[in-house]
């Protein structure tokens, strides 16, 4: 019955894309998917809260992410407007040899205990 309610409709199932950087094995092979607009750098530490845009706080990510990305640091500078948290850590995980993470673990804390939002951006 749904199947017909799809075709009646012109619905297709959705389906995620299945995405794998695991090619992408150097910060050159990243620079040159920069290039092509497959990839984009994004601060690991954003500058808004003193991150510095240097090789070791920047990681190449798919532009899918740059929205929700956007997102979590919006919402962790009202946080700390808010005064709800005061330190911020974020960690990349990789796949294999690739240097496009495949997430990116952020944990907040206030007053040196976990914080209550603590977002992990799934990159592939």
């Amino acid at each position: 019955m749904f199947n017909r309610i799809k075709k009646l409709f012109g619905m297709t199932e959705l389906r995620e894309e299945v995405l794998d950087f695991s090619h992408i094995d150097s910060r050159e092979k990243a620079l040159a998917a920069t290039e092509q607009g497959e990839l984009f750098p994004i601060l690991l530490f954003p500058e808004i809260f003193g991150g510095e845009a240097e090789e070791d706080n920047t990681v190449y990510v798919p532009p899918r992410i740059l929205g929700e990305h956007n997102q979590i640091i919006a919402t962790l500078a009202r946080f700390v407007e808010q005064s709800l948290i005061d330190g911020l850590n974020v960690t990349p995980e990789y796949k294999g040899n690739s240097v496009v993470p495949s997430k990116i673990i952020i944990r907040t804390s206030k007053a040196e205990e976990l914080g209550q939002f603590n977002p992990t951006i799934d990159v592939w």
